[in-house]
């Protein structure tokens, strides 16, 4: 049980360390919702952590898992409620969700 749990715990942590050095475009458009989508798979691992370490009675793990269902979502918030018009954090360059184009030529 404690291998099978390991396997599910070190690629979420993994992916969870990594993702403050995510290399690619993330400000708008489809580099954010590939963003997003990464901080929505560490939110799953999470919660797929939190399930298995529960049935196994792993308290510590179960904690750690717990943290990282935390950290995805606060990373998801924190790209989430500029966007909506909840967190103003540049007002000269808002937040968007798409991309503005440049003029066609």
């Amino acid at each position: 049980m404690l291998l099978g749990v390991l396997a599910r715990f070190l690629p979420v942590v993994g992916l969870a360390g990594a993702i403050v050095l995510w290399p690619y475009h993330r400000a708008c458009g489809t580099g954010l919702f590939a963003y997003m989508g990464a901080e929505g798979v560490i939110v799953v691992g999470g919660l797929w952590l939190v399930a298995c370490t529960w049935r196994a009675r792993m308290a510590k793990t179960h904690g750690a898992a717990l943290i990282l269902v935390l950290w995805g979502l606060m990373l998801i918030g924190h790209q989430i409620l500029p966007r909506i018009g909840y967190a103003k954090a540049d007002a000269a360059n808002p937040a968007q969700w798409w991309c503005e184009r440049g003029p066609m030529r």
